[in-house]
């Protein structure tokens, strides 16, 4: 199993392209995803099944930001950008010092073409103590990559 390095999520070693993200740089590390049902569902490609879990899991009263932050990428995967906002902003408000939330809205916002707020969004991912010197980097490319598409009048 490789893990998106992206989303970081779990993926089959068989897969070239990450099917959440569509991101295709993959590392062995660990993923985010402890083992369990969602996490086998995802590496099955059976991202419905796995989003049902997660859902049950919330309901549950189990929610914490790494379940909503799963629910944000299972979300952008089904290309539902309203769930995505909504799961983010609770994995906010359940883990304000993560980068990753802000990570994923900044990436919307980018492929939405919607280049300040991207800015911002990657910004405030920056701004977050647990950023690692990895997810920096990964935020400061894609802040700069926001910032050049932004019109100059």
């Amino acid at each position: 199993m490789k893990t998106c390095s992206l989303c970081l999520l779990p993926r089959p070693d068989s897969e070239p392209v990450c099917a959440i993200c569509e991101n295709d740089e993959f590392s062995a590390a660990g993923s985010r995803v402890e083992g369990g049902e969602a996490a086998r569902q995802m590496i099955e490609g059976r991202f419905d099944l796995a989003y049902r879990s997660l859902e049950e899991e919330v309901a549950r009263g189990r929610e914490d930001g790494r379940t909503a932050l799963e629910m944000a990428w299972l979300a952008f995967a089904f290309r539902d950008l309203r769930a995505v906002e909504t799961w983010c902003h609770e994995a906010i408000r359940l883990q304000p010092d993560s980068p990753e939330p802000h990570l994923l809205l900044g990436l919307v916002l980018l492929r939405g073409e919607r280049w300040p707020e991207a800015v911002e969004e990657f910004g405030s991912g920056l701004d977050k103590p647990e950023l690692t010197l990895e997810r920096r980097a990964l935020l400061e490319t894609m802040c700069a990559e926001a910032a050049s598409r932004i019109p100059e009048w």
